[in-house]
């Protein structure tokens, strides 16, 4: 998973999403963003999925949430998935369904969450996505 940072993608993680072959069922995995994202046009976070290897990776829903120093918590809401071709797949990713979106190799998905302003410093945002790849995990 990237973040737009800085005016460039920077690399946050790799999802474990793993679950090796015999157990392909989906798992829920949650990543605290390190690098502080830009807000882009019509105040959007930007996030992107690459599936990496020769594996393929069935994702089955993504969100965005900000929690501030003091317990308060916002979701903030995807508005737009893209991926290959430009292709809107954003009904693919909002809920939990069982209706995947199929990241093979070397594909990408570019994910939009809006929220009305900047987030300070007291806020960490986490990124939470439910899916399975049945590779083995790390």
């Amino acid at each position: 998973m990237s973040v737009f940072s800085n005016s460039t993608w920077v690399t946050e993680v790799v999802l474990d999403i793993h679950t090796g072959a015999m157990y392909n069922r989906d798992v829920i995995y949650r990543h605290v963003i390190s690098s502080q994202p830009d807000i882009v046009k019509n105040n959007f976070y930007v996030l992107k999925l690459s599936e990496l290897d020769e594996y393929t990776s069935y994702i089955d829903y993504v969100r965005l949430v900000a929690i501030s120093d003091n317990g308060s918590m916002i979701e903030l809401p995807l508005v737009m998935a893209i991926g290959e071709g430009n292709r809107p797949v954003t009904r693919l990713l909002r809920h939990s369904d069982d209706v995947w979106l199929v990241l093979r190799p070397g594909d990408e998905v570019y994910l939009l969450f809006h929220y009305d302003k900047a987030l300070d410093g007291s806020w960490r945002l986490i990124f939470i996505i439910e899916g399975h790849n049945p590779k083995g995990g790390y």
